[in-house]
């Protein structure tokens, strides 16, 4: 199982100043779903240090209960539980009904099922990034700036919502205002 975790630096701005933050990802669904998986994940966040735990959303969405189980374990255990997900189609305004069947709907159920005394919030990662197919038009933009607002209002409470952004986005213009300090405000 120790193949299954790699560590990476956390986002700094789910710490408070001075603090830093140390992650162990998850790749792979499968070591939520076994006792000796999970232990073995935090087993290694102890060695390591890690203080927050980066789930990769889709081998597990569909398995809430697994995904609810493991990541209020990891919270328990001092993680920060984060579950990153994101495709640049979701730009898009026509994958509002799937997203909101696919993924908004399990991730509610699995914010139910963690109790809130473990992780008063549930950090939804999402790495969108729709240039990624096809230009990076106004329009496209706006899209995407939409998608994030739709996307933090049907979350709802118990949930933070962290977002890539290339840095490159800074200094795009939209609707006369630059595209990276709008991204960050929505988040």
């Amino acid at each position: 199982a120790a193949d299954a975790f790699e560590r990476a630096p956390a986002a700094p701005s789910v710490f408070p100043a001075g603090d830093r933050g140390w992650g162990v990802w998850a790749w792979n669904g499968d070591v939520l779903s076994t006792p000796t998986g999970l232990d073995a994940l935090l087993g290694e966040q102890k060695r390591t240090g890690a203080n927050q735990l980066y789930v990769n959303g889709y081998p597990v969405l569909g398995r809430e209960r697994v995904l609810a189980r493991a990541l209020g374990q990891a919270a328990a255990a001092g993680l920060q539980p984060q579950v990153l997900l994101g495709s640049p189609d979701w730009a898009d305004p026509g994958t509002r009904a799937w997203l909101e069947r696919s993924i908004v709907a399990p991730l509610r159920t699995v914010r139910a099922q963690v109790p809130t005394a473990a992780a008063p919030r549930l950090v939804v990662h999402l790495d969108v990034e729709p240039h990624a197919s096809g230009p990076l038009t106004p329009e496209r933009m706006r899209d995407f700036l939409a998608m994030l607002d739709w996307f933090k209002g049907e979350l709802g409470p118990g949930f933070a919502l962290q977002v890539d952004v290339p840095a490159w986005y800074q200094g795009q213009s939209v609707d006369g205002q630059d595209l990276m300090a709008q991204v960050l405000q929505r988040v």
